[in-house]
């Protein structure tokens, strides 16, 4: 019977894994839809922290953060360490 019920609980999350992974897909995809490349948000998105903070220097290292995790469609705080650390495992792995 606890044999069953972990086979189902494994079941559940692999469900849940591949669910959040289609939602992101459906994020990227509706992002290329609006037309606007990844390097056309990554720019835009250099530009607002510029306004913000006008001495701001960006390193390859930083764009390279900003690439995985500053163009991300929003997500609420509770979400937010989730969702960065989805696209991040989706990058490498």
């Amino acid at each position: 019977m606890a044999e069953e019920v972990r086979h189902i609980q494994i079941e559940i999350n692999r469900v849940k894994q591949t669910l959040d992974r289609l939602e992101h897909r459906i994020s990227r995809i509706q992002m290329k839809i609006v037309g606007e490349t990844e390097k056309a948000r990554i720019n835009r998105l250099k530009e607002e922290l510029m306004e913000e903070y006008p001495k701001m220097k960006f390193t390859t290292k930083s764009l390279r953060l900003l690439k995985l995790v500053g163009t991300l469609p929003y997500a609420s705080l509770k979400e937010d360490k989730e969702t960065i650390s989805r696209a991040i495992a989706e990058k490498y792995m």
